[in-house]
């Protein structure tokens, strides 16, 4: 177990963590930063198709202005996100960012998440916190970690193992070993990705003229939303992406008020 402590204690020190300013958030027990609607029931789908034509026709070129700002020096594909709906379904609800084989980023949710949305805001915020995920870099961010996770976990494992020991052993003791590491390299900076892309979708939705406060409300409906947002959950809780959109929101009306773009602060700087 101390193995896998110094494991993240390096992944900490020597990976790729956030680059902007996440603000953080109320702590566990303080009152909620906005008010949480009445459970309702889900629209017709209908209506939810044909909120997503007008979303995606505003978050697209918002989106790609936002991620041109951020990376000046990409080339213009990188920036020209494709964004799709997956009709089939069969597919569980799910939106996630990929890269197509064309190189260009993917935007994709899938007919099941679209259907539980309530408004336009919801979609807006999803599919905006996905281009955040890319334009913050979380794929290579992500494949760096891992494999910096698999190689000090693996190294440490075959520096521990007795002399004499089976080769066969000793290759399953080491192989075990790299899968922890990878699976803790993957892990170390999930939640706090997600809030990075929490807090990019938040400028991304609010310059396509949506409201971020009000599109992160669809976090309490998702299952995280009483998780208790371990070390190794994926996602952090529901109560503490709310109250850090809001708080992001909150700086984005300040920006607004005194003539500016709103823009997120980086690591190095305050949000």
């Amino acid at each position: 177990m101390s193995r896998y402590f110094v494991l993240v204690l390096a992944l900490f020190l020597a990976s790729c963590g956030p680059a902007y300013q996440v603000p953080v958030a109320p702590r566990t027990g303080e009152a909620m930063p906005v008010a949480l609607p009445p459970a309702t029931a889900p629209r017709p789908y209908a209506a939810a198709r044909a909120d997503w034509n007008r979303v995606v026709a505003r978050v697209e070129p918002a989106a790609e202005a936002f991620c041109r700002e951020e990376h000046p020096g990409r080339p213009a594909s990188f920036c020209d996100f494709d964004i799709r709906l997956v009709e089939d379904p069969r597919a569980p609800p799910n939106a996630y960012q990929t890269i197509g084989r064309d190189g260009r980023p993917l935007l994709i949710m899938t007919r099941a998440l679209l259907a539980d949305t309530r408004n336009a805001d919801e979609i807006a915020f999803v599919l905006s916190h996905e281009a955040g995920h890319h334009i913050a870099g979380h794929l290579e961010r992500q494949r760096a970690n891992v494999a910096l996770g698999a190689l000090i976990l693996g190294t440490l494992a075959q520096a521990s193992i007795a002399p004499g020991t089976d080769e066969a052993r000793a290759r399953g003791i080491v192989s075990d070993a790299m899968d922890l590491g990878a699976l803790a390299g993957a892990r170390v900076y999930s939640q706090a990705f997600e809030l990075e892309a929490d807090l990019l979708g938040a400028f991304i939705a609010a310059r396509a003229g949506f409201a971020p406060e009000a599109g992160a409300l669809m976090f309490h409906r998702t299952p995280s939303a009483t998780g208790p947002g371990s070390l190794l959950s994926s996602h952090p809780p529901s109560a503490q992406r709310l109250a850090m959109v809001n708080r992001v929101s909150q700086e984005i009306r300040r920006q607004q008020a005194l003539g500016q773009v709103p823009r997120p602060a980086h690591a190095r700087g305050r949000l």
